[in-house]
């Protein structure tokens, strides 16, 4: 066997040995992220549990809120015609 036989088996045997490290490694880190994503899972199912009763108060302060929008664009559209009053008595 020659210097360059020995040579290739052990330059493929390196390049084999590394992709092999980088495969497992690689498998590592997916099962480590499987498991933390199913942990996120779990927490995000309890947050909703949780968060199911404040469905109807949310949709009543929404309700409200509209009432309030109303009452500002009246308050808005009040204080622009005394605006205007106001500007024509200035001018005069």
């Amino acid at each position: 066997m020659s210097i360059h036989s020995i040579l290739t088996i052990v330059w493929v045997a390196a390049v084999v040995l590394v992709l092999a490290v980088a495969v497992i490694g690689t498998g590592i880190a997916l099962r480590r992220a499987r498991l933390h994503l199913e942990g996120v899972a779990d927490d995000l199912e309890k947050v909703a549990e949780q968060a199911k009763p404040l469905e109807s108060k949310l949709a009543s302060i929404f309700g409200e809120l509209q009432g309030v929008v109303g009452s500002l664009i009246r308050v808005d559209a009040g204080l622009g015609k005394i605006l205007e009053v106001i500007g024509a008595l200035v001018r005069k």
